[in-house]
């Protein structure tokens, strides 16, 4: 439902999921099925009550002990503070995420927290970090065999090496 643009269908459906998984005891579930319904708010640009679901999430997920999920949620929220253009915050949770995933030994989710990291510190005019970072992202992404994760980063590497060409080009003009 989610993915077909009926979303009113899938906050429902998200809804009764918690609620059951909740009367069942499965903590993990019932909050996964919270960190769905955020997404949902997310995608809809209701950035505040998204970033709520989430954080709400990311407490049971440390609660229970469930290191993966808690990944998820950090990222999550760390989604919210970028689009937002609070980068410093989104900065923080995605480093955060990236030093859980490699604590947990998360090759994929670390690929992707890299290439997240790398969209900050462009954001913040950190190109030469940025470039190092997009390069770290490729590699890794490479390594779990994520071919559209490749894809992506070597788009974003592209725009930061024009960027990094275009201030080179603006300093040599001062």
């Amino acid at each position: 439902m989610q993915h077909q643009g009926q979303q009113d269908l899938a906050a429902a459906a998200f809804g009764e999921a918690q609620q059951l998984f909740t009367n069942a005891g499965n903590r993990q579930a019932a909050t996964t099925a919270l960190l769905s319904s955020g997404g949902l708010l997310y995608d809809k640009g209701d950035y505040d009550s998204a970033r709520r679901s989430f954080e709400e999430a990311l407490l049971v997920f440390r609660e229970i002990g469930a290191e993966q999920s808690v990944s998820a949620a950090l990222n999550r929220i760390g989604n919210v503070y970028y689009d937002q253009g609070r980068l410093s915050e989104a900065k923080s949770y995605y480093q955060r995420t990236l030093d859980l995933d490699r604590k947990t030994g998360s090759k994929q989710g670390g690929a992707g927290s890299l290439g997240n990291l790398a969209n900050v510190l462009d954001g913040l005019g950190d190109l030469q970090g940025s470039l190092k970072m997009q390069q770290e992202c490729l590699q890794a992404f490479t390594e779990v065999g994520n071919k559209r994760g490749m894809a992506s980063t070597l788009a974003n590497l592209g725009i930061v090496l024009e960027e990094h060409r275009r201030s080179g080009e603006r300093q040599k003009k001062i």
